[in-house]
């Protein structure tokens, strides 16, 4: 697994921000023995930013996302990351629509497209975690990689 940083926004692209974030995330990770892998700079382009998760999400990568001034009307975040994760249900659902309806209820391999849902569990912690307490979003983090682990073995 790869730990990056994704920092989005023309904002810093164009020199009328810096991004604070990124030393944070370094000393962080640093205290806890670890470092980042991989830095992108992106403007608030949802194709590219949606090919760049889609990407990082089948390779399994632990990313962090941040911008430049916050939650603004050109932020396409959270709609990318939508898109992104339609590449990982769509073949989920097709499985089961395969295997478990044409071959009468046969699961067999089901654990591979059920991983997927962390990448999920993300998304949606991504869009309201910051409403929930630290405890729970670790939790639920928690829970969601534990499942998949299960779900594997």
């Amino acid at each position: 697994m790869n730990i990056g940083a994704l920092i989005i926004g023309d904002e810093i692209l164009s020199g009328k921000r810096q991004d604070k974030h990124l030393p944070h995330v370094i000393t962080t990770l640093a205290a806890r023995g670890l470092s980042l892998d991989f830095v992108h700079y992106l403007g608030d382009d949802r194709q590219r930013l949606t090919a760049l998760l889609r990407d990082s999400f089948a390779r399994g990568d632990l990313l962090f996302s941040f911008g430049g001034i916050g939650a603004t009307p050109d932020d396409h975040t959270r709609q990318a990351a939508a898109a992104a994760l339609g590449g990982m249900i769509v073949p989920a659902g097709i499985f089961a629509i395969v295997n478990v309806i044409a071959v009468n209820g046969s699961v067999t391999g089901w654990g591979i497209p059920m991983a997927t849902d962390i990448a999920f569990a993300l998304a949606v912690l991504a869009v309201v975690g910051r409403r929930l307490p630290v405890a729970l979003r670790a939790f639920l983090l928690t829970l969601a990689v534990v499942d998949d682990l299960g779900a594997i073995l």
